[in-house]
């Protein structure tokens, strides 16, 4: 969108009945800044976001001639809210595994030792997966350390993928049996 035409947009939303003056009494977006100015500033981000949505706006970015070979870009980085309900985990229960666990690097999936690939910033790949899915838990439940697997992020990936995978099935994925891999 070139800046004329920022303007002119910008310009349907601001009706002014004359030039304004200092400390003027303006309506933007049909509402009077001085009874709601909160209302405006929602309404003007809202017009923003408007702008820098290509969808809405009903713009095509259209490749100029000589610039074919040029990587397509993308808007990211918009903030926004959610508000959702979820399971509390507790950190102290993943500390507790992998402090219990004799290789707290080793991914119990593809069985990659990660310290041995990274060094001392294998132990952050590792983290932990709970073999009953904290989703059907029942508030209060109980688990124990046995209930938690330790896995590499891909294998954990993989694990809560395609509605949920057991460990066999992940492992079969690989191609390999889970013998064959712990022995070569």
């Amino acid at each position: 969108m070139t800046q004329e035409e920022f303007v002119s947009r910008l310009e349907e939303y601001v009706q002014l009945s004359r030039p304004p003056k200092a400390r003027d009494q303006v309506e933007i977006f049909g509402l009077d800044t001085a009874k709601d100015p909160r209302a405006i500033l929602n309404r003007v981000l809202s017009f923003l976001n408007d702008l820098s949505d290509t969808r809405k706006a009903g713009e095509i970015e259209v490749p100029v001639p000589g610039e074919e070979d040029e990587e397509e870009t993308y808007r990211e980085g918009k903030i926004a809210y959610r508000t959702h309900r979820y399971r509390e985990r507790r950190p102290e229960l993943v500390r507790a595994k992998k402090a219990a666990a004799s290789n707290p690097t080793f991914c119990e999936i593809c069985f990659q030792d990660y310290s041995r690939i990274y060094g001392a910033s294998g132990k952050n790949v590792i983290e932990c997966h709970h073999l009953r899915p904290v989703s059907k838990m029942s508030e209060g439940d109980a688990t124990r350390l046995s209930d938690l697997i330790l896995v590499c992020a891909n294998c954990h990936r993989m694990l809560h993928g395609g509605g949920g995978r057991s460990v066999l099935e992940v492992q079969k994925l690989l191609g390999r049996d889970a013998a064959e891999r712990m022995h070569s």
